[in-house]
């Protein structure tokens, strides 16, 4: 293999338990913090979309070493995912599923990898979580591996659902009640920008959310000038619930209850954990989904 040189550490690993979800599939031994990212030498020669496809070359998938040994198979995908933003999405899809594809020459390599995948881009106690990248290991999963039936369900279900609602698309509509009875629609809020916050009572990590949102001036100015809305929604029933969750919730902030139960009856969101965020822009087109209260406020500059 080529010698390798390295670069700095994936940041957010140091989060990983601090911002960990409440889950309703809660997932468990998300991996410690990565050490230095490895690629190849003279790198900076190369774009990095010729860095990413050229990433597993020479990547020996037969070696049971670098399945077992966590500092191997296991790092040289972390390493591999903190590329990915050098990149664009097609690229990324791209070499996921090349490297995919070399990895089903060794069946315990390729369960191997599509478990990892799933733990550090799907599992919602992942800092690094995300929907775009992960489908392409969906995608690969249904259309080159032997699933059975209930296997090849369960995945189009759930491709379907990170389907939905991706940066650039326009969030999914729905309508709301208020605490004074009053009916509002995410269609029609008319701000610049909208965080959209699901959120669950009871759930101590939607409670630290809160918390530090609410003490951001910024983003309480921001509402304050009408440039923000923030949206909160309880969607998974129980009307008395969220009735007597109310005075946890921010006076600046919207806080709706979805009382027909669409958001989850008719799957409009992937919510496997809350709280869920996404922001919004005046078209209310995502600009940023599923992330945690860092990346919402990395994308205003605070910290």
């Amino acid at each position: 293999m080529d010698k390798v040189y390295f670069l700095p550490r994936l940041l957010y690993f140091f989060l990983l338990f601090a911002m960990a979800a409440c889950s309703q599939e809660r997932a468990s031994n998300v991996a410690s913090e990565p050490q230095a990212v490895a690629v190849p030498e003279k790198a900076a020669a190369l774009t990095a979309d010729t860095v990413i496809m050229r990433y597993w070359r020479g990547y020996d998938f037969h070696d049971e070493v670098n399945i077992t040994n966590p500092d191997k198979g296991e790092q040289s995908l972390v390493n591999f995912i903190n590329l990915f933003p050098s990149s664009s999405p097609d690229v990324v899809s791209r070499s996921i599923k090349s490297m995919l594809s070399d990895a089903q020459q060794v069946p315990a390599a390729l369960d191997f990898f599509i478990k990892q995948y799933e733990k550090y881009l799907y599992d919602p106690n992942s800092p690094v979580r995300n929907d775009v990248y992960y489908i392409p290991v969906l995608e690969f999963t249904l259309d080159s591996m032997q699933l059975d039936e209930l296997e090849k369900v369960r995945t189009a279900n759930r491709l379907t659902l990170l389907r939905k609602n991706l940066p650039g698309e326009t969030a999914a509509d729905f309508s709301y009640v208020l605490g004074n009875g009053d009916r509002g629609q995410l269609s029609k809020l008319s701000s610049p920008l909208t965080v959209l916050f699901f959120y669950e009572p009871g759930c101590s990590h939607c409670e630290e959310a809160i918390q530090q949102l609410e003490q951001q001036p910024y983003i309480n100015k921001a509402i304050e000038d009408k440039s923000l809305a923030f949206l909160a929604v309880y969607p998974f029933g129980g009307k008395d619930i969220w009735k007597a969750y109310q005075s946890h919730i921010p006076d600046k902030w919207i806080n709706g209850f979805d009382e027909q139960g669409k958001v989850v009856k008719k799957g409009l969101y992937d919510l496997k954990a809350t709280p869920t965020i996404f922001l919004l822009d005046a078209d209310k087109k995502v600009i940023l989904k599923d992330v945690d209260v860092v990346q919402l406020l990395g994308y205003f500059g605070l910290r």
